[in-house]
């Protein structure tokens, strides 16, 4: 634990008193963009810890759309800092849709600017979103799925503490906890109260940072997951902090290949060129995954092997193991067998040169 409390407003005008925005992006190479390709840019930089990248898309993204900027800021901060810097994360959802307060201390230029340094400063952990889509979609928990749909609130709350399931579990029973309108239809349709997970946060005697950033999460499907990532952290003996992104970008027109990804028309317009020029690729799939869509497959193995490469990620009991059983969940949910998913995250990793000209060529 390395603060007992913090107080978001307070820490975001002390950083900005001594904060320059010195950082003027410039859009070279005749960079243009979507709002989704430069939604998609900002956090791959900020994944990257690149604050140039980062600054470049989050300005071209404030002239689209400036509300939904600060918003995907928040998304971002849970998903790819969240245990690992929760004060960060705090500072991020608490100024996000305060524009009078902005404007007052500074302008929306200088508190982006400043949030986004902190975010490329910060440690990460995908811990977050890991825990989620093992919830929902790993075959792993398909039992516990159904089972834990039947218990009461007080029973889900009781069970959280039971030493004998592992954090997917116990994010599971968050999930419902809180209602499965929360997050998406492989989970049994249960009514539940969000305000119960805080009750448990504050009952387990869980320190005022966690409580009040959970308070802050509350309206984003991470509010679910932050609680069981933080313990997981916190529990661990050992912690290490590596870099995942071991090459630079590869830059086409103007921004970072990985950021035309699965979510972009464009994303997915070159992982169908790249399944016409690569038979390796294509023949694969075409024999271990014949009835599933390929460019969704091609789309999960590209952010596999780059898309989620986190720079000062931080690594500690569990982490790793989480890490795989989400790439296992993601590809499953598009309907590869487990049997065939490592010898494909081998071949997209061999083939992200090819990966690349395909974006290139769009």
């Amino acid at each position: 634990m390395l603060f007992d409390f913090f107080d978001p407003e307070a820490d975001l005008l002390e950083g900005l008193s001594t904060h320059k925005n010195s950082t003027r992006p410039e859009f070279k190479n005749g960079a243009n963009a979507s709002k989704y390709i430069a939604s998609s840019a900002l956090q791959k930089a900020l994944r990257r810890k690149s604050v140039a990248q980062a600054m470049q898309a989050a300005q071209m993204l404030k002239q689209i759309d400036e509300p939904y900027l600060f918003r995907r800021l928040k998304c971002c901060a849970l998903e790819d800092c969240g245990p690992a810097a929760l004060d960060v994360v705090a500072q991020v959802l608490w100024v996000g849709n305060k524009q009078d307060w902005m404007s007052k201390h500074g302008g929306s230029d200088l508190v982006l600017s400043y949030l986004i340094h902190r975010l490329c400063n910060s440690k990460g952990c995908r811990a977050t979103d890991d825990l989620l889509y093992c919830v929902s979609k790993h075959p792993l928990y398909a039992h516990q799925r159904q089972s834990f749909a039947k218990l009461p609130a007080q029973e889900l709350m009781e069970a959280f503490h039971d030493p004998s399931l592992d954090w997917v579990e116990k994010t599971l029973l968050l999930c419902y906890l809180c209602g499965t309108r929360y997050r998406n239809d492989d989970l049994v349709l249960k009514k539940g109260n969000p305000d119960l997970v805080l009750q448990l946060c504050c009952d387990m005697g869980a320190p005022p940072f966690v409580c009040d950033t959970l308070k802050l999460s509350k309206s984003y499907e991470f509010y679910i997951s932050l609680l069981p990532a933080w313990m997981m952290l916190e529990q661990s003996k050992t912690v290490e902090v590596i870099n995942d992104a071991r090459e630079p970008s590869v830059m086409i027109n103007g921004w970072a290949s990985e950021s035309y990804d699965r979510h972009t028309r464009e994303g997915k317009r070159a992982f169908r060129i790249l399944l016409q020029r690569c038979e390796t690729i294509r023949e694969f799939l075409q024999k271990h995954c014949p009835d599933a869509d390929p460019v969704n497959l091609v789309g999960w193995g590209a952010f596999i092997v780059e898309g989620q490469c986190l720079n000062n990620r931080l690594v500690y009991n569990g982490s790793e193991t989480l890490r795989e059983l989400a790439a296992q969940a993601w590809l499953h949910s598009g309907g590869m067998e487990r049997e065939a998913q490592e010898e494909f995250i081998a071949l997209m990793d061999d083939h992200k040169e090819e990966l690349h000209h395909a974006r290139a060529s769009i």
